[in-house]
């Protein structure tokens, strides 16, 4: 027994070490979490309260400070995770916590003074839930369109974008060029194909790590983001992709994948925190 413990522990020892490796490059470099949310475990981000934002909070805060993550930006979804919820987290810790608005579409004059409300409070993006709009419907792009003129970056949160929204966003990109449109999720392992030709084609276009893109760098369908890398900064690639966890207990594996990629340092830089200051005006 006490030889099988021996080797347990050297194997552990040994992929341990083999971690620490692969974190150490990127634990001297200055970080940004696009999106994440609120929970001191997974399956709680669906069931915050307000009496567990606190606790929720320095969940998190250990965990930026355990990886080196200056700030992060806190998504809600509206209705299941609550705009309020967020704002009030940021408000406990204005220097680390940024917070996106969550809204509906319509009725849209209710909606639109509740986007100006949340800009006033603090809101850094506007967050496009796929539960409360329809891409044909216009009162989505008029809400999109309030949030470009108040300043805000507009963030489409898809687990696998739908094949209408590449269209809307490349519409949206195209005819609001001052505006700023994120996709998160990488577009999904289903809808990534579709959006790595307006982020690498269209200046204000930009995809995050979060969920699909680990999963997308350890499958088959790698080389397609060997290619996009390739592309380097003249033609975007890899430039316009900012760093997102979803959940804070990502952080190992959403780095890990970013650290396989082997991106240019410079690139690299701008994934980790470059872009998101770019696109929250930092």
């Amino acid at each position: 027994m006490s030889t099988r413990r021996t080797f347990l522990q050297a194997a552990a020892g040994a992929v341990a070490g083999q971690l620490l490796a692969q974190q150490r490059p990127l634990s001297r470099l200055s970080k940004i979490d696009l999106h994440t949310h609120l929970g001191t475990a997974q399956g709680e981000i669906f069931k915050l309260t307000r009496d567990g934002i606190p606790a929720a909070c320095d969940h998190l805060l250990r965990r930026m400070d355990e990886y080196g993550v200056e700030k992060a930006v806190l998504v809600p979804v509206e209705p299941i995770m609550q705009t309020t919820h967020y704002e009030e987290a940021h408000r406990l810790h204005r220097d680390r916590f940024l917070f996106a608005a969550s809204t509906t579409v319509r009725p849209l004059n209710t909606q639109l003074d509740m986007l100006k409300k949340w800009r006033d409070l603090g809101a850094v993006a506007l967050k496009m839930n796929p539960l409360t709009y329809d891409p044909k419907d216009e009162a989505a792009e008029r809400m999109i369109f309030e949030a470009v003129k108040l300043g805000m970056p507009v963030f489409f949160h898809h687990q696998n974008l739908p094949p209408d929204i590449p269209q809307m966003i490349y519409h949206l990109a195209t005819q609001h060029p001052e505006g700023t449109f994120v996709v998160i999720h990488f577009g999904g392992a289903f809808g990534f194909q579709q959006v790595l030709p307006l982020a690498a084609g269209l200046p204000n276009v930009y995809l995050e790590t979060s969920s699909a893109f680990s999963h997308i760098v350890r499958s088959p369908m790698r080389p397609q983001l060997d290619y996009f890398n390739r592309l380097g900064r003249d033609r975007s690639g890899f430039s316009k992709v900012a760093f997102g966890s979803e959940f804070v207990d990502s952080y190992s594996d959403v780095l890990g994948a970013i650290e396989e990629m082997k991106l240019d340092p410079g690139v690299l830089q701008e994934v980790l925190s470059g872009n998101a200051k770019k696109i929250l005006k930092l």
